[in-house]
């Protein structure tokens, strides 16, 4: 903060103040105290882009402050979009993209940008798997549904969440009998004693 002065033009300045901001933010627990320094790290975002909009890092991360601090992916979506443009296999960014067009209930362009993002990070993002079940399973593509719950299961071995995520699909349609079959998988992996005597 002391040097930003003498760094105003810096990108990488910026976006590094940014970052700090807001690894201070994460761990305060006053939220009016919180807001302000989120408030504070954009300001320096936002400098970091007016300097060179194509930082691909920078957009994604503005993005993501939007889509999740903010819930407003509406706000978030163009920073994603800019992310891409300038790097057309940042998986990340296309992750966040997805996932915000899924909450934004634009089913078709989630499942085409999710699909897109798990080609270039297989394995690192499991909510772009439960949420590819989710959609699908809405649209009563059940096919794909349990082709996504497959590739998920033997991508995270050890997580009962795809399991679960399909129970849930299956309970919300009131079929309480394929419910149970998944929600038992998830128990295997993972205790749950709520969900047991739901059982």
């Amino acid at each position: 903060k002391s040097d930003i002065q003498y760094l105003e033009n810096s990108v990488k300045a910026n976006e590094n103040l940014g970052a700090e901001i807001m690894k201070v933010a994460s761990g305060e627990k006053n939220k009016a105290r919180q807001k302000a320094l989120i408030d504070q790290a954009i300001v320096h975002y936002k400098r970091s882009l007016e300097i060179y909009p194509g930082f691909a890092m920078a957009n994604n991360n503005l993005g993501t402050f939007y889509a999740n601090l903010y819930n407003d992916c509406n706000q978030a979506v163009p920073y994603f979009k800019k992310a891409i443009a300038t790097d057309s296999s940042f998986g990340e960014a296309i992750m966040n993209l997805g996932l915000c067009y899924a909450r934004l209930k634009q089913n078709k362009e989630a499942i085409q940008t999710l699909e897109n993002g798990i080609k270039f990070l297989p394995g690192k993002f499991m909510v772009a798997y439960t949420t590819l079940i989710a959609i699908y399973f809405e649209q009563g593509d059940i096919e794909n549904s349990k082709k996504t719950l497959t590739q998920a299961v033997a991508l995270f071995p050890e997580s009962d969440v795809p399991y679960r995520e399909m129970g849930m699909q299956y309970l919300e349609k009131g079929d309480t009998l394929n419910a149970a079959g998944y929600f038992k998988s998830a128990l295997k992996l993972k205790d749950d004693p709520q969900m047991s005597r739901s059982l």
